[in-house]
């Protein structure tokens, strides 16, 4: 009873009284873009109540793990997930109520606890792609619950890897879809407007997608998808995500630069520092065990960074070869030349 009224209390009040406060119309819109309010920063009484809910809930299931079955298993506890989980006011209950998730998995309080948890997160995606800038916790927790299913190969249903298998098609769908789709400008950070906003929220719902894309490849041993033959995952990445930039020099290189559409494309999808990590890392991965899409990945770079006059004009692998017999430096691949200085001199001791 106690454990069922500490859930209880903590889903009611996230969903009734857990609302921002309105008071400050300006930053408040800012902020809930983001999946913050300044009420975060003031730990107002109806977040620290859910908090101690949370915390007092997590203790209770810790020293009794036999409630599990009844409080969570045997009954319908979605709004764990919908409400707490993907609070759009508040980031210290989404925080509360993944560490309460995790932990409990973590501790293996029950057999079945892996497999509930998959099947909720996964019910609740287009609930986390409705609030985008409250997404962050969702898709932290969902890629580390997919990272323990390879873990638990044996101990799993095999009908749960296939749900995982449709999961990954669906997302790799939605990154083409994102690629597809005009970039949100941020051109009015300065002025806290909302267009800002909205461009932070999608790089955050980005950024749980690769996450999770990464985990899914891991855990099912996907890494072909990156190849142009099985979905092309990697060219979409470096063309569209991180270095759209270079694919319109490539095109005014060859004549076939379309300028009304260039200011559109000119822009990249990952925006910031922590989404540009998580494409990078993906394209690791793929490129990673692979040899066919790591010579496809090199192969992209090359021609994106290296075969073409950049914008200031000097060149960095002019195209040289070694004289018969002779020796001759190392190409400077980029801010490489103290290293090459480096191995030339210690080649040439006696």
């Amino acid at each position: 009873l106690m454990a069922d009224t500490l859930l209880q209390v903590a889903v009611d009040i996230s969903q009734l009284y857990g609302a921002a406060n309105s008071s400050s119309s300006s930053s408040s819109e800012a902020n809930n873009a983001y999946g913050e309010s300044s009420d975060d920063e003031a730990a107002d009484k109806d977040v620290m109540v859910v908090k101690d809910a949370l915390q007092l809930l997590l203790r209770l299931l810790e020293q009794q793990p036999a409630l599990v079955q009844a409080l969570l298993l045997d009954v319908d506890q979605s709004q764990l997930i919908s409400v707490v989980l993907v609070n759009p006011h508040h980031a210290a209950l989404r925080r509360q109520a993944a560490e309460l998730l995790e932990r409990l998995v973590s501790s293996e309080a029950h057999p079945r606890l892996l497999l509930w948890l998959l099947q909720q997160l996964a019910a609740a995606r287009a609930v986390a792609q409705s609030l985008p800038g409250s997404s962050e916790e969702f898709y932290e927790l969902l890629a580390a619950m997919v990272a323990r299913m390879g873990k638990a190969w044996g101990a799993l249903p095999q009908q749960l890897f296939a749900v995982a298998a449709q999961m990954l098609d669906d997302e790799v769908a939605a990154l083409r879809a994102a690629a597809a789709a005009p970039a949100p400008h941020a051109d009015v950070a300065s002025s806290g407007g909302s267009s800002s906003s909205s461009a932070a929220a999608a790089c955050m719902l980005l950024q749980g997608r690769l996450q999770l894309v990464l985990a899914l490849v891991r855990t099912l041993d996907r890494r072909g998808v990156g190849a142009d033959s099985q979905g092309g995952l990697i060219r979409l990445l470096l063309h569209d995500f991180l270095f759209p930039e270079a694919v319109q020099q490539l095109a005014a290189a060859a004549g076939k630069l379309d300028l009304p559409s260039c200011a559109a494309k000119i822009e990249p999808r990952c925006t910031t520092a922590s989404c540009r990590k998580a494409a990078l890392e993906l394209l690791a991965e793929l490129m990673g065990d692979c040899p066919g899409s790591l010579e496809e990945g090199v192969g992209l770079l090359i021609d994106l960074h290296y075969q073409q006059q950049t914008l200031r004009g000097w060149n960095m692998a002019p195209r040289l070869l070694r004289p018969p017999g002779k020796y001759m430096g190392l190409k400077n691949g980029g801010a490489t030349c103290y290293m090459n200085a480096v191995f030339q001199q210690l080649f040439m001791q006696p």
